[in-house]
């Protein structure tokens, strides 16, 4: 007997045909097959990719659909005056003859060979078969995430109802984002070395790595020497009397900034971790982590900033942020 998936996301996809939500009691009892789960995006993949998209990944000896709703969906008002709430997020990637390809917002484009090694790698993969269906839960958030995984003949429903998770929430996140993403779980031989980050000093690292000045989280990219000097006076504006700024030849390089914002306690951590070109622009990786309920952290309000030198370049710079929370063993 296939595992029921008991989802508030595919209890609410119901409300897209229904037009009424569920109530509160119908939302806790109602339990969905992993069958049921497959109708639902199958149908959703329909509707919003169109047929094509559907039967392509039908025929195709290697799919994936994914499926992942708005956790605070906005009422649409609809042609005919009725208003439904706002679609989910679908998406696909099927492995045709020449190469993986992937539909998003109705549109066919190819994968890069990054992204292609990634999904040959995680479908062929026994660890990913023999996860559960249904991720471990704490919460029934609707913005959880539901595949259908086909691969040589085999076909397989996958919930993630917290967020991706696992293998499974692997390939979902690269599907859903037509790129990868999270390149922790590559193989390192195979993740983009990328453009090389220059870093500070450590002396003058400590100023900025965790009791920076900046109280609000922030992306930035500063190509001359005025705007650095104004954001290095915000980085150290904690510490009494900071350094002047680190010099810069923005002839040559530029400076990229990635605040996390205020938080409670110590722990919390913010990283550039690569900055690959992709044409016509930048790719900006950060990975932000907080820490787990098994750590122990100091009792201080931090502001985390990381600080990287790159070669200097006139494309636009597109962040990609992650997070993560850390086990502290």
């Amino acid at each position: 007997m296939r595992p029921l998936i008991p989802l508030a996301a595919l209890t609410l996809a119901a409300c897209a045909t229904t037009g009424a939500p569920p109530t509160e009691r119908e939302t806790s009892e109602r339990s969905w097959s992993a069958e049921e789960a497959r109708t639902i995006v199958e149908r959703d993949v329909r509707t919003v990719l169109g047929p094509a998209a559907l039967e392509e990944a039908r025929r195709a000896s290697a799919s994936v659909l994914v499926r992942r709703g708005i956790s605070l969906p906005r009422m649409i008002q609809q042609p005919n005056g009725s208003w439904e709430p706002e679609p989910p997020q679908v998406a696909a990637a099927v492995r045709t003859p020449q190469g993986w390809v992937g539909w998003n917002a109705g549109v066919r484009f190819g994968f890069d060979q990054a992204a292609s090694r990634e999904l040959d790698r995680l479908l062929a993969s026994r660890e990913l078969w023999s996860e559960p269906e249904l991720a471990e839960s704490g919460c029934t958030d609707p913005a959880g995430a539901t595949s259908v995984l086909r691969f040589q003949g085999r076909i397989r429903v996958t919930a993630q109802p917290c967020g991706a998770s696992g293998l499974s929430g692997q390939l979902a996140a690269i599907v859903l984002a037509g790129r990868v993403v999270d390149w922790s779980g590559v193989p390192p031989s195979e993740r983009p070395g990328g453009l090389e980050l220059r870093r500070f000093h450590p002396q003058t690292e400590q100023y900025f790595q965790f009791a920076g000045g900046l109280h609000e989280p922030l992306n930035l990219v500063v190509r001359d020497a005025a705007t650095w000097q104004a954001m290095w006076r915000r980085i150290t504006a904690n510490h009494g009397e900071p350094p002047p700024p680190p010099e810069v030849p923005f002839e040559r390089e530029m400076v990229l900034v990635a605040a996390m914002g205020t938080q409670p306690s110590g722990g919390y951590r913010i990283r550039i971790e690569r900055v690959l070109d992709q044409g016509a622009s930048l790719e900006a990786h950060v990975l932000r982590t907080s820490p787990g309920p098994r750590c122990g952290a100091i009792a201080a309000i931090t502001h985390p900033v990381d600080v990287v030198r790159v070669a200097a370049s006139d494309k636009p710079v597109r962040w990609l942020v992650r997070d993560e929370v850390s086990d502290c063993p």
